[in-house]
């Protein structure tokens, strides 16, 4: 199965914290394919960082996860960020904003994923809210903290 995978649940795969097993599993598995946004990169790094800062993680967990995250990626497919993802983020922003609280790179996230997938496909959020948003659109969801 193809699954593309936001920053909220690939963390999982690189830092212990609730849903770890379920994303380890699902990236584990050799029945499924990862993908990626582009974008994901830096939002990684932006993550890991503001945990740092909190005092959530150590130094020495920041460095763990980032040299565990520049080996693991060069498995994954990445999917660019290009002139379409953003336009179509636009597109989704303009009908579904009014409704939804749907933020920037949740968007770019989904659309990433929108323009790739067919039926088959799963998207994989930790961001319990912005799930049902895309499961309310037709498109199967893994959340990792509720399967």
């Amino acid at each position: 199965m193809n699954l593309f995978f936001d920053t909220s649940a690939l963390v999982k795969y690189y830092l212990p914290e609730a849903g770890s097993d379920k994303v380890d599993q699902l990236i584990g598995s050799t029945e499924n394919h990862v993908w990626l946004s582009e974008l994901l990169k830096t939002e990684f790094y932006s993550a890991l960082f503001r945990r740092f800062r909190t005092g959530e993680l150590s130094a020495i967990q920041i460095q763990s996860a980032i040299n565990g995250f520049e080996i693991s990626i060069q498995q994954f497919h990445i999917q660019p960020l290009n002139s379409l993802v953003l336009h179509e983020s636009e597109k989704l922003l303009k009908t579904e904003g009014r409704k939804y609280p749907i933020r920037t790179l949740d968007a770019l996230h989904f659309c990433s994923f929108r323009l790739l997938a067919d039926s088959t496909w799963a998207f994989v959020t930790a961001d319990t809210p912005f799930a049902g948003f895309v499961s309310g659109l037709g498109y199967h969801v893994v959340n990792p903290l509720t399967s």
